[in-house]
């Protein structure tokens, strides 16, 4: 049975759920209401979903892991794509840093 819309299904899809437990979904909720981490490939419900500034889809637990908060921008973005400016003590995207701003 979909653990979702508890209509029978006999071959349903394991998805992880915002509280981070698995659950058994059929096809149709898997259709409509999941996704797949761009960056560990499991399957999630769309409520842990997040789209960084880099386009990628990713759920929380990737999110806090393996990205880092622009706090220009306000997007998350792949850590190798994030610097930590000392002068202004903030991180910031390559995208928005200006040495002339951040470096002294």
């Amino acid at each position: 049975m979909c653990e979702r819309c508890e209509s029978p299904d006999e071959d349903a899809t394991v998805i992880v759920d915002s509280g981070g437990n698995t659950e058994q979904w059929c096809e149709e909720c898997v259709s409509d209401n999941t996704f797949t981490c761009d960056h560990c490939g499991d399957l999630f419900s769309d409520e842990c979903h997040t789209r960084t500034g880099d386009g990628d889809d990713v759920c929380r637990e990737c999110l806090l892991d393996h990205y880092t908060y622009c706090d220009d921008c306000d997007e998350y973005y792949s850590s190798d794509r994030v610097r930590y400016s000392d002068r202004c003590d903030r991180y910031v995207c390559t995208d928005c840093w200006d040495p002339s701003e951040h470096e002294d």
